[in-house]
């Protein structure tokens, strides 16, 4: 293998790879990254066997060929070496992979790339092409909700759930404590084999889905999500791919905990709610194993936001607007989880604060985002 490309955009694959990288030490060749030269680009691809990522690179290639060095230390040396072409030989009968660019010179012993895992195959599947941005925005949205231990089953997942009806595709989480949905709508379907189960995403691999997506190219960039045999499949317009091996359980009936013909809500600016929220955490959050829990409390127009068991710590008021603004109601909560609720939003919020037992309600302008919060018993 020997071909050329700039620096700039080889660093930029191998960080985008870098979540599919194996950290396990059982299979020697996971802990590299396939480096793969042909039609004018470089393949560049990781797999932990769970999760894969594949990025292309414009590339000069005079010699055709693959390489597998570890990844750890080919990306610690590209991403140091300045901007400008580099060059990438690979010598199967030394086994060694030689990078050079100008008066620089650096070689590694490659892994063998015979026995890495190829690509998971999804031709004939069902397929359905949504907006990149609207897709990301959905994962990042509802992510957080979801259980960080991947013990934890469907709760450590993404529910990807089609709606043919309203031609979305409906993601949804819930750690228990909180729960998140949010809509993407799909800009167009092909048929094909489609799962029996409920497709489910480890919410550990969002990241590495979010880094393909992110990444897109064109002014509206597309995406193609295809669920296959055990895996969830994406690939954006140039060509970048993701996998993911489907989580297994079934997800609980979500329907029955979000909540259904709410009161009107209130409205608030999200920033100012945002910025009240980070700081009462960061002064709350030097209590260990302590949650950073805040009240709220609604009346005459105002929303205050103060620390649960000491209001001299942070207390800030925020005005609020809408028919639910004047309803008088105090309830408290973890002010990450509501972070996490207001996070992704922008502009103005909708909230409904619970009067007795009930969820803290936040939604977008669009009701295309819901996300439901337990309050914390006083």
């Amino acid at each position: 293998m020997q071909c050329k490309c700039r620096q700039s955009d080889l660093a930029a694959a191998l960080k985008k790879v870098d979540a599919a990288v194996s950290r396990k030490n059982v299979v020697p060749a996971l802990a590299g990254v396939l480096l793969e030269a042909g039609e004018d680009k470089l393949r560049v691809y990781a797999t932990d066997l769970d999760v894969g990522v594949e990025v292309f690179v414009p590339a000069e290639v005079s010699d055709p060929g693959q390489a597998l060095p570890p990844h750890k230390t080919f990306k610690g040396l590209v991403a140091s070496l300045p901007d400008g072409e580099v060059e990438l030989t690979a010598d199967e009968a030394a086994n060694r992979l030689t990078l050079s660019q100008e008066k620089r010179r650096y070689s590694f012993d490659m892994l063998d790339p015979e026995v890495f895992p190829a690509f998971p195959d999804v031709d004939g599947s069902e397929a359905f092409t949504l907006p990149s941005a609207a897709l990301a925005r959905a994962v990042r949205s509802v992510s957080p909700a979801a259980a960080v231990d991947p013990f934890q089953g469907a709760f450590a997942c993404v529910l990807l759930e089609k709606d043919a009806e309203k031609e979305v595709l409906r993601l949804v989480a819930t750690d228990r404590q909180r729960l998140a949905v949010a809509e993407a709508p799909w800009s167009g379907r092909g048929d094909g084999e489609a799962p029996v189960n409920d497709v489910l995403l480890p919410a550990a691999s969002s990241k590495a889905l979010l880094d393909v997506l992110s990444g897109a190219a064109g002014s509206e960039p597309k995406a193609e999500l295809r669920f296959s045999g055990s895996f969830v499949v994406a690939r954006t317009d140039d060509g970048n791919g993701f996998f993911a091996r489907m989580g297994a359980g079934a997800f609980p009936n979500y329907r029955l905990v979000l909540p259904q013909d709410l009161p009107d809500p209130m409205r608030i600016d999200v920033g100012a709610l945002k910025n009240a929220l980070e700081r009462a955490a960061l002064l709350l959050s030097g209590q260990p194993g302590k949650p950073p829990l805040v009240e709220l409390e609604t009346g005459a127009g105002i929303l205050t936001v103060f620390a649960l068991d000491d209001p001299s710590i942070c207390r800030e008021e925020i005005p609020v607007s809408g028919d639910g603004a004047g309803t008088e109601t105090s309830v408290a909560a973890n002010a990450l989880f509501l972070l996490d609720a207001v996070r992704p939003l922008d502009g103005e919020v909708l909230i409904n604060l619970p009067a007795g037992r009930g969820l803290i309600v936040v939604r977008d302008a669009a009701m295309n985002y819901t996300h439901a919060v337990a309050p914390i018993t006083v």
